[in-house]
């Protein structure tokens, strides 16, 4: 018997960005700033559904490029 995602008290990083409409790196940068919290277990992160939810009521602000992706540019 598999658990839905509406079941699930906490959901994994690929389900929560897709709760949320947004890539798995978007969730994380958002993560790291503090606009979307996450639960850590052990090594493995979760984010709660509640949370989910009212991130997803109130919106998350507009990442600029330099919070989206950490990797230096090239020719610098």
């Amino acid at each position: 018997m598999s658990i839905s995602t509406t079941d699930k008290l906490l959901l994994r990083r690929e389900e929560a960005a897709e709760m949320l409409g947004i890539g798995i790196r978007t969730l994380d940068a958002h993560a790291k700033l503090g606009n979307v919290r996450s639960v850590a277990i052990g090594r493995l992160v979760r984010f709660d559904r509640e949370e989910l939810v009212r991130v997803a009521r109130s919106g998350l602000p507009v990442l600029n490029a330099s919070h989206r992706d950490s990797s230096p540019t090239s020719g610098e």
